[in-house]
């Protein structure tokens, strides 16, 4: 094998780079603060310890398993790609290096980071050990699947990238993929248990995904015969990296060339994707000569015009939420007309019983604003990003058009895009919120209600407004959208929690255990303050810089 030239060079690029060093010792540090934290917080409360060190334990592994399985993919998902977009995976093949030998360079390369920090983080884990609740063999089963969930998901995100030309595309499909495998497909099978009256669930949606060996390991009563569950669901998901590893390596020599007679992969994954190819440049040619008249932003600011081309099978972000809005209202319906026995409420009404459950809808809204976080994050660092790397803002910059103009264009192309989806999202929200104030008789019941509702919008909308201001920014001066996006999403949605924790931890600890929750301080008054202040100053931090160093950054 020949691919030790390749791990060589990409780990000297990525020796290069701050976050390399910097991103462990922050997972080291998340993971202490929260064992620290966690465990002087129970010194003021009488707990017993063996609670502590299992409640300790799941969470943290849960954590973890959340975070390779989505770091894992988005590390790897535009490794090949890039290469693809740049043109030197060309030049790759003129030597004698196989198509194996460069998809597993590049494999044994991009997920070295997040295995840092995965290997920074295992020591914390450990300590609840010590503290009690778990056994040695329960610390080595979920490491193993931890290690391998990253393996999965790497290779996954890998044979992605070779079908992939696209950045976003690449990036979406591996995390959807990875996401779907890990985490859908394992909750479909907790809710069929719930449905069926079971206390186990069936192996059959826990063996193919690798939460399988994870669930098994932290929650050996939710699965019958734990033990095998856990060997099969390592074994089948290990194998199924392998496979990944192997179709990745097949197909990557076959769908590489742009010149000669495109064989059936090349026709089927990499010619829609291809911006050269006669699907998408007809797909852009039909958007590109619409008419100007149309809209009069288009004549003022020409930079809007740019930021409003369509995405993947020329869809927009309106219709991707509103096939989201469809989906989640069908699901609704399901759980609604199967899965809870009907009753009529007090305004005559027919309700399903209990159908109001507040984990079902506030864990649906969370995930629904974060995933509409995630995409204005997306679009705004590929807006600059794709520019620059395609010559666009050079262009931009040698005409009338001021650095304020350019970048009033890209904030209201934004804005145009992803308006309807707020409102699709917000819409979503509400309809449990109304229902609930139907249900609900008691004047305070509904106005805790509709305040809760209304931070959440209000958090919402403050925070797209933030992520829209800092993705440009990282965007401008990030070498590639990806890590642009993972800046982005790092110092508007994780840092401010990073933060509040660290702080919760270090009181915890100075008190002895005597700041806890019992103590009756108002915990929402403190979080809302540090998030306020962190999007103010990231808002002026980015904004500042777009403006005074916007031209200097471009031209480096």
């Amino acid at each position: 094998m020949n691919l030790l030239p390749i791990v060589r060079r990409e780990l000297r690029l990525a020796a290069r780079r701050s976050l390399t060093y910097y991103a462990r010792v922050l997972a080291a540090a998340v993971a202490i603060f929260i064992t620290l934290g966690t465990v002087y917080a129970s010194l003021g409360a009488i707990i017993n310890l063996a609670m502590v060190g299992r409640g300790l334990f799941r969470s943290l592994s849960l954590l973890g398993f959340a975070f390779v399985l989505i770091e894992g993919a988005f590390s790897t998902a535009d490794c090949l790609s890039r290469e693809k977009r740049e043109g030197t995976l060309g030049l790759l093949f003129l030597t004698d290096l196989s198509g194996f030998d460069v998809v597993a360079g590049k494999l044994m390369s991009h997920p070295w980071n997040s295995l840092y920090c995965l290997l920074a983080a295992l020591p914390a884990l450990g300590l609840a050990f010590f503290i009690g609740g778990i056994t040695a063999g329960d610390f080595i089963r979920v490491a193993l699947a931890l290690m391998n969930a990253l393996f999965f998901s790497a290779t996954l995100g890998a044979l992605v990238s070779v079908l992939s030309y696209r950045e976003r595309n690449a990036i979406g499909t591996a995390l959807a993929g990875a996401l779907i495998i890990g985490g859908v497909i394992p909750s479909i099978g907790y809710l069929l248990m719930n449905y069926m009256g079971t206390t186990a669930i069936d192996p059959v949606f826990l063996v193919p995904s690798p939460a399988g060996a994870a669930v098994a390991a932290l929650f050996p009563a939710l699965v019958p015969a734990s033990a095998g569950v856990f060997g099969w669901s390592l074994l089948t998901t290990h194998l199924m990296g392998w496979g990944f590893l192997a179709s990745a390596s097949l197909v990557l020599p076959r769908i590489w060339r742009e010149t000669g007679s495109p064989g059936f992969w090349h026709l089927l994954f990499h010619r829609v994707n291809d911006p050269a190819s006669g699907t998408a440049a007809r797909r852009r040619s039909r958007k590109v000569q619409g008419p100007a008249g149309d809209d009069p932003w288009y004549e003022v600011n020409p930079a809007f015009r740019l930021g409003l081309m369509p995405g993947r099978w020329g869809m927009t972000p309106t219709t991707r939420f509103l096939a989201l809005c469809l989906v989640w209202v069908s699901v609704l319906f399901v759980y609604a007309r199967w899965l809870v026995p009907a009753s009529v409420s007090r305004t005559g009404l027919s309700f399903p019983q209990n159908w109001l459950n507040p984990p079902l809808f506030i864990g649906a809204a969370f995930l629904f604003h974060y995933i509409l976080r995630f995409a204005v994050a997306g679009q705004a660092c590929r807006a600059l990003a794709e520019d620059r790397r395609t010559g666009v803002l050079e262009l931009l910059l040698t005409t009338p058009l001021g650095v304020d103009d350019i970048i009033r264009g890209r904030l209201l192309a934004i804005k145009r895009q992803f308006f309807f989806p707020t409102l699709i999202v917000l819409g979503m929200d509400l309809l449990p919120v109304l229902t609930g104030l139907v249900e609900v008789g008691n004047a305070g019941e509904m106005m805790l209600i509709i305040a809760v509702f209304s931070v959440a919008a209000a958090f919402l909308m403050a925070d797209m407004y933030v992520l829209a201001w800092v993705g440009l920014w990282c965007g401008l001066k990030a070498k590639n959208a990806g890590r642009a996006i993972r800046q982005t999403v790092f110092d508007v949605l994780l840092l401010p929690w990073l933060f509040l924790l660290g702080s919760v931890a270090f009181l915890a600890i100075i008190s002895h255990g005597q700041f806890t929750p019992r103590s009756g301080i108002p915990w929402f008054s403190c979080v809302l303050p540090v998030f306020i202040i962190s999007n103010i100053s990231l808002a002026v931090w980015a904004s500042g810089n777009l403006r005074d160093r916007f031209r200097a950054v471009a031209a480096r």
